[in-house]
């Protein structure tokens, strides 16, 4: 989960591009143990938002407040 916070912080900050995310995500892999569902639920919830916004299907804007959002609720203060 760790992982999926930086990429979310770095997209908010621009230091990545949508694309960088979209990518990242892609690369998860599904079949790792290690994985919780947790885990599993945030980065399927991020893979297809940053891929609606990639086809136009939804604003960019709906993306960066979700993103806000999950991170407000997931990270300390000291990280904000």
């Amino acid at each position: 989960m760790n992982e999926l916070l930086r990429l979310l912080q770095d997209y908010l900050t621009s230091s990545i591009s949508l694309a960088e995310c979209a990518e990242w995500l892609a690369s998860v892999d599904w079949d790792d143990p290690e994985l919780t569902e947790d885990e599993q639920d945030a980065y399927g919830m991020f893979e297809l938002l940053v891929t609606e916004v990639a086809e136009e299907m939804r604003d960019e804007a709906e993306l960066r407040t979700e993103v806000q959002r999950f991170l407000s609720e997931r990270t300390s203060p000291a990280l904000r």
